[in-house]
């Protein structure tokens, strides 16, 4: 079970029923590890719609957003919530994420996405139910009897970051020959 809420927006708490513990994925780690946008590749970012299609009833409109190579398909709908509402649910103000959010603002592209379809690794993602209604906002909170686990943040990407430092370091340059 992951829950996010608006009190923590940049952390990913994963609970773990069973032993009654939960860990904390801080997003702004992903942040503070991206790479930053060339300018190239926002200009040479191409939006295109490609139609209109019922979801779960609702009026979408289906567009596909590629650059260098990669495409991802939306299909948008300003019935349910907005385009803001899902880039704040990402939890991340990350370049990527900002930049996509410019891009789909400034082709005229509004509304919660139902479907997606990421097109390099062929996987979907898509609403199945909607149902407007009120929830407490416990059901948003660790429960106050699950103890805090280690987190992958803590310790998992520290020694990523070990590793690849190291492996940088020990590289050979691209024009060294090897000897066998």
């Amino acid at each position: 079970i992951s829950l996010r809420n608006s009190k923590h927006p940049h952390t990913t708490f994963t609970l773990n029923p069973e032993a009654k513990t939960y860990s904390e994925m801080k997003l702004d780690y992903v942040d503070d590890h991206e790479e930053e946008i060339p300018e190239d590749v926002a200009e040479a970012t191409k939006v295109e719609k490609l139609g209109t299609e019922k979801i779960l009833g609702y009026n979408c409109q289906h567009i596909r957003i590629s650059c260098d190579g990669c495409a991802t398909e939306f299909w948008l709908t300003e019935e349910v919530l907005d385009l803001d509402t899902f880039f704040q649910i990402q939890g991340q103000d990350s370049d990527v994420m900002s930049e996509m959010k410019s891009v789909m603002g400034k082709a005229g592209f509004k509304g919660f996405p139902l479907k997606m379809y990421d097109v390099e690794s062929n996987t979907t993602s898509e609403v199945t139910a909607i149902q407007k209604k009120s929830l407490p906002a416990s059901l948003f909170e660790v429960p106050a009897d699950y103890k805090k686990s280690a987190s992958f943040n803590d310790e998992g990407m520290n020694k990523v970051d070990e590793m690849m430092e190291d492996w940088e370091e020990n590289m050979p340059e691209p024009d060294e020959e090897t000897e066998d």
